[in-house]
């Protein structure tokens, strides 16, 4: 029986595998994977559906061959990464491409250098790859990758002054749009809201479920609500606090026409007065 899984060579180099299960393989192990030309080794970051996985066409998913330790850094490999990283620059900007080179990787066994790299447009890299090859001495493959990609393999921190989570752990982006901010109640200012990459942060999607499913729960804005000092309008909602801000009808509020109405958890799973439901109606019964 196979299982399916991703693996990761170095940051931004990564291949969807197959396993035999009898391995007993989990996410953080270290494994060699045979490829059609070469091997090399990398770590297992996620188990994936067959149907999700990326096949070759006219070839075989790489196989796993078995576990391994951690590999140790070697200094001399990370010599002649770094040269070949420099020389590619050199023949980039000699064959006047359009590109960013960003990272480069050699397979464990020599067999293989990829080279990652950013640009706006179509790049023709035939003559690279030929001058590449030449000077490596082994199979050029070039892989072109996004902004978000480019930050999470270079790494950094984040406005929290936490370690980008791109570069922490994501394995996988998720699609982010406006609509996500706005549901969260948060300005639409770009240095608050964008990432070091420049596009909106990874870090909205976390907790947007749990801002929609309690925006869910509270009466909306502009319903009628009965409180305690009298009847009003809502005309805020606060998810973090789980609580409204109820404009009254007729204030007797000590001058003060706006309230503040808290739903305690306490408060929202006890019967409803009104309408003698046992479920979280929030006060959508007394709108």
């Amino acid at each position: 029986m196979c299982v399916y899984l991703k693996v990761v060579y170095s940051k931004g180099v990564d291949q969807d595998c197959q396993a035999s299960a009898a391995l007993g393989l989990k996410v953080g192990d270290y494994v060699v994977v045979d490829n059609e030309r070469y091997q090399d080794i990398g770590e297992v970051v996620a188990f994936i559906k067959k149907r999700e996985a990326v096949v070759k066409r006219n070839s075989e998913m790489p196989k796993v061959l078995n576990k391994v330790e951690k590999p140790e850094k070697s200094a001399e490999k990370e010599k002649r990464i770094e040269e070949v990283f420099q020389y590619a620059k050199e023949e980039i900007k000699q064959h006047k491409l359009g590109m960013k080179l960003i990272k480069t990787h050699i397979s464990s066994d020599q067999k293989l250098a990829t080279f990652l790299f950013i640009a706006e447009a179509r790049v023709d890299f035939r003559l690279l790859v030929k001058s590449l090859s030449r000077r490596v001495g082994s199979r050029i493959e070039l892989r072109q990758v996004g902004v978000r990609d480019e930050t999470a393999i270079i790494g950094g921190f984040g406005s929290c002054g936490q370690q980008l989570c791109c570069s922490k752990f994501l394995n996988k982006f998720q699609s982010i749009n406006v609509k996500i901010v706005k549901d969260q109640g948060l300005p639409l200012t770009p240095s608050s809201i964008t990432g070091v990459c420049g596009r909106l942060k990874c870090c909205l999607k976390f907790e947007h479920k749990a801002y929609v499913d309690t925006v869910e729960e509270l009466p909306k804005i502009g319903a009628k609500y009965k409180t305690e000092k009298g009847q009003g309008k809502v005309v805020g909602v606060n998810v973090l606090k789980h609580s409204i801000m109820v404009k009254l009808f007729n204030s007797n509020n000590n001058g003060s026409d706006e309230i503040e109405v808290v739903f305690k958890d306490k408060l929202i799973t006890e019967k409803c007065g009104t309408c003698s439901s046992d479920r979280q109606c929030s006060g959508r019964c007394r709108k």
